[in-house]
């Protein structure tokens, strides 16, 4: 710019008695290489109107100048974007908005300049606290993030996420303020409608803990109380065969073996409904145990089963060790091998356990080589006193049914694979989140 042309141009229309306006100059000083001047030229002149004097006062509007190039800049940016964007001064005064924000609030721009967002946007439901934090950064020229309940021009709310970032000049100081505005009333809508679900989940959760609590109760109280009159009605029976001794007919015989053995069943279905309220019961902590400390116990729990149907146990360990309940995890694993000897076919039992793991569960499994399952069953043998085999009459169907419970304990889910006459395999996850 040629600035000694514009000063010899100010001057030629002052001599002429025109009026002049205002004019920039960019000047170097000794302290700052680049400063920007307004100048303002006024004429004095004698009694006769003949001109005496050029008076020439000049204002610093370097930081002005400075701003308004960030506002052009930013402006190029903020027409391409889709959300709201606001310029404001250090004293939070809107130099610009987008046209996003003039079609998201109903606000023109002509309107909203020189005036603050808090008084045009802000309403009845805005938080007051959300509202003093941003006020706090403004005044510490510090940047926020916040989200916010703002209000059109005709007065309908709206959820906003608000991030602003103070703006500075090429010298490294604040001159004012860039914000982007997204509205989030959907995701908000979205939030509440999944935090009104969660409170119902929670409460409903209770409801159900505290109901298993009273049904596990119940099934230990009501089972405890049953075992004396299921062993007295044996013992009675037992007593009159002793004392009936050759004094009773065969046939009378026979319905009295019959109900002593009813009565045995009876005790050992009592003794099953125990143990099935005891298995998603904790009394003990998380312990570290490896796939060496499972065949160990295994073996040493049902060595007699072991070595009289002749099982093989075959481990296939990909983890060096897990979390679990001892007492819990010892019971599932022995009534899951178990079932696999009880239900062996003519071979010879052969059970193959598995440990993996991914990122959230342990994972194992216990295949053998027996009987197997109906897939039609496959859905109730994890039921308490349903059996995946109908010709098993010996069986009370709750083995299964407690290594379901005891699988839930440890936050994980099972699944079984069968096939007739080839053999089953148990599939089961344990949390690594216990």
């Amino acid at each position: 710019v040629d600035y000694q042309q514009i000063w010899t141009e100010k001057f030629e229309n002052i001599k002429q008695g025109k009026a002049v306006s205002s004019f920039i100059i960019e000047i170097a000083t000794k302290h700052n290489p680049q400063k920007w001047l307004e100048i303002r030229l006024r004429a004095l002149k004698n009694k006769k109107g003949e001109l005496i004097k050029i008076l020439a006062n000049s204002k610093d509007v370097s930081r002005r100048i400075h701003f308004e190039e960030e506002i052009q800049k930013l402006s190029l940016i903020a027409k391409q974007t889709k959300y709201s964007v606001i310029i404001t001064d250090l004293e939070g005064k809107i130099n610009y908005v987008n046209e996003s924000f003039q079609n998201l609030t109903g606000f023109s721009e002509q309107s909203v300049l020189g005036k603050t967002p808090g008084e045009l946007l802000q309403g009845p439901e805005t938080d007051p606290e959300t509202v003093q934090i941003m006020r706090e950064a403004i005044k510490n020229k510090d940047s926020f993030d916040v989200e916010i309940i703002n209000y059109t021009s005709k007065g309908h709310k709206y959820w906003t996420n608000i991030q602003s970032e103070p703006l500075f000049d090429r010298f490294k100081k604040p001159i004012g303020f860039f914000s982007i505005q997204s509205e989030i009333s959907q995701e908000k809508e979205f939030e509440n409608q999944i935090e009104s679900l969660n409170h119902i989940l929670d409460s409903r959760n209770k409801k159900l803990l505290e109901l298993n609590k009273s049904l596990e109760e119940f099934a230990y109280v009501a089972s405890h109380d049953l075992k004396q009159p299921a062993r007295n009605i044996k013992s009675l029976l037992n007593l009159i065969l002793k004392k009936s001794e050759g004094k009773l007919d065969k046939e009378l015989l026979k319905y009295i073996d019959m109900a002593a053995g009813a009565g045995t069943k009876m005790y050992q279905m009592i003794e099953s409904l125990l143990e099935f309220s005891r298995s998603g019961v904790l009394n003990e902590d998380l312990e570290t145990m490896t796939a060496d400390e499972i065949i160990s116990n295994l073996k040493y729990s049902l060595a007699e089963l072991i070595e009289s149907t002749k099982t093989q146990i075959i481990l296939n360990n990909k983890v060096d060790s897990f979390q679990a309940y001892p007492i819990l995890f010892g019971r599932l694993m022995q009534n899951l091998v178990q079932n696999a000897i009880k239900y062996r076919s003519e071979k010879d039992p052969v059970i193959k356990i598995k440990i993996t793991e991914n990122e959230l569960y342990y994972i194992f499994s216990v295949a053998d080589n027996g009987k197997g399952i109906s897939q039609r069953d496959f859905d109730r043998v994890f039921k308490i006193f349903q059996k995946g085999n109908d010709k098993d009459s010996e069986s009370h169907g709750i083995g299964l049914a407690v290594c379901k419970k005891i699988v839930e304990t440890h936050l994980g889910e099972i699944t079984v694979e069968s096939q007739e006459d080839y053999g089953s395999t148990f599939h089961f996850t344990i949390s690594k989140q216990l």
